[in-house]
């Protein structure tokens, strides 16, 4: 008899995270380490998130018969070889930094019995089949392609799959230093931002960009090839050998100078980002038109930290080249936790039964008596309320800014109702006032409406639906002037559907400031300061509200009332 079943992703680039199975492979409870440690993209082993899991659930590590880890570099020493070869010596660094993290892996079992007391067995996995596994397993097709896509984990690009029943059939995979998501780190890079943190920024400069101006040179950097592959040109990267700065000379000749981060965002780089965009669509239609080509299906799933851009996806989506495309709220390196967990049940324990993932709050949750406990320890004013979906409709229809603090934590990047910060989308000032007030971020940078689901085409092109806010959808021209602040300047929104079923009490809210003002859509960003993770805890929310100029916070039935 099995027991249940852990997955944990670390030691990465990107995210630490944790996902907890039941014994019939069920999902119970999923989070990121960076939500506890307050690191943002923490990439350390995920005791918090572990020492959570458990309490959350109520069973010890002895009830854990099986853990599944995210990566398996048992085949990565020859790639390693040859390409630190072919590269000499520049390569010196990279092979440098390798073999430390293959150092890191390896000891992964040693760390994970010594931290927690697990004495059960750990399964190692393929990273590009842990990011297919967590998107096909949770998706709603008994059959479908998986198509995976991120910088590189083990040497691996992108991947593409056939999923049946329960099998996930391998078609080919994309080998680095050939990488679509390392050349768009390399542009955060260029254009004044963090690599490898930073690149929703560019997605959303690229909007206020015309991409003809660079699309020849970006054409000349990233070579599409036939049967869905694709080549870069690395006389113009460095990110393949190691250093510290992901582009060369040749780009700089090519481009002109890199922004200083900070300083003004002019019309040239807003173009080059426009055209760094447009190739990363590009690259993903390419592949998906292949996979198209190979597979009997219409439906596809997509999963790898490029697959959190939402345009790619929405160009694919419009593409019709598929009929229904999958995207799992933690497309990016956290979700291999749950694509390990699920590939053990399925593959070691040979579970059969699957699931749909009809919504992201899987983390943490506290009641009232603990949110309480916050609003008093933080010394704020509060007082308790018998509707706050009403109560924050109302405050946000009279123009305030609410920190909306409810249920479980959501899984992945996007705040999705849960641990949100909400405004009016009514009012054209709002976006400015949240940037400045609050979120402290780039005035270009889009806010997102979240939607009742039924009222999604009323305002925007498509009906949904799209509960997790990774896809792009078209503001109805009728409608721009009266949803303001979440229409980007190209017309475009990040639309986030919300349903009565999965959360009964953000759709309230939205249901509550419906009724109020005839508007079913309300703006809805991160409740998070630039630089740090989403709160978690109520203690967290109380401090990242005194902060901020933030009007009110509502943590389960606790108002709190700004000063």
């Amino acid at each position: 008899m099995h027991d249940h079943i852990l997955g944990i992703c670390c030691y990465g680039t990107n995210d630490t995270g944790v996902a907890l199975l039941d014994p019939e492979g069920k999902l119970l409870y999923m989070s990121e380490e960076e939500r506890f440690s307050r690191i943002k993209k923490d990439t350390s082993f995920p005791a918090a998130a572990i020492d959570d899991a458990l309490r959350h659930t109520g069973i010890s590590i002895d009830a854990v018969s099986d853990v599944g880890f995210y990566s398996d570099l048992s085949g990565v020493r020859l790639s390693a070889a040859l390409h630190t070869l072919r590269n000499l010596p520049l390569s010196l660094l990279f092979l440098g930094g390798g073999v430390d993290s293959y150092r890191r892996h390896q000891g992964f079992a040693r760390v994970l019995r010594e931290l927690t007391g697990f004495s059960g067995k750990v399964h190692h996995f393929p990273h590009h089949l842990c990011h297919a596994a967590s998107a096909y397993y949770l998706s709603p097709f008994d059959s479908a392609a998986v198509l995976t896509l991120d910088g590189t984990g083990e040497f691996t690009t992108g991947t593409t799959w056939l999923g049946e029943g329960i099998e996930l059939h391998p078609f080919g995979r994309g080998q680095f230093p050939h990488s679509i998501g390392r050349v768009y780190e390399a542009f955060t890079q260029y254009l004044g931002f963090k690599p490898n943190r930073d690149e929703g920024k560019v997605m959303g400069l690229a909007g206020h960009g015309d991409p003809a101006r660079f699309r020849s040179a970006l054409a000349d950097l990233i070579h599409l090839e036939p049967g869905g592959r694709y080549r870069v040109n690395l006389r113009y990267f460095l990110y393949h050998l190691g250093s510290d700065t992901l582009f060369s000379r040749r780009l700089v000749e090519r481009f002109g100078p890199p922004r200083v981060p900070e300083s003004s965002l002019d019309e040239h780089y807003r173009d080059i980002a426009a055209a760094v965009q447009e190739r990363l669509e590009d690259v993903g239609l390419h592949l998906s038109r292949a996979l198209a080509a190979k597979t009997p299906t219409r439906d596809i799933c997509l999963a790898g930290g490029v697959t959190l851009n939402t345009q790619m996806n929405a160009r694919i989506e419009s593409d019709g080249i598929f009929d229904r495309v999958f995207v799992p709220p933690p497309a990016g390196d956290p979700g291999t936790a749950l694509g390990a967990a699920k590939l053990v049940y399925h593959r070691a324990h040979r579970g059969r039964s699957r699931e749909t993932m009809t919504h992201a709050y899987w983390g943490p949750c506290y009641d009232d008596q603990e949110c309480e406990r916050a609003a008093k320890e933080a010394g704020t004013s509060w007082r308790r309320v018998d509707d706050p979906g009403d109560a924050a409709a109302e405050a946000i229809a009279r123009g305030e800014i609410v920190s909306w603090f409810q249920g479980r934590m959501e899984i992945g990047p996007r705040a999705l109702g849960n641990r949100s910060i909400l405004g009016d989308a009514r009012r054209s000032e709002m976006a400015d006032v949240m940037n400045r007030r609050v979120k402290k971020r780039e005035s270009f940078r889009p806010f997102a409406p979240a939607v009742l689901a039924e009222r999604c085409g009323d305002y925007f092109d498509r009906p949904g639906p799209q509960p997790f806010m990774l896809s792009v959808f078209g503001v109805r021209e009728e409608r721009r002037s009266e949803v303001p602040s979440i229409t980007h300047v190209d017309g475009s929104a990040r639309v986030q559907t919300v349903h009565r079923e999965s959360n009964p009490a953000f759709y309230n809210l939205i249901k509550c400031f419906d009724r109020r003002t005839g508007v079913p859509v309300v703006l809805n960003t991160s409740f998070n300061v630039r630089g740090e993770p989403i709160v978690c805890t109520p203690a967290d929310a109380a401090a990242c509200f005194q902060s901020t100029d933030i009007d009110r916070l509502y943590m389960g039935h606790i108002e709190v009332i700004a000063r």
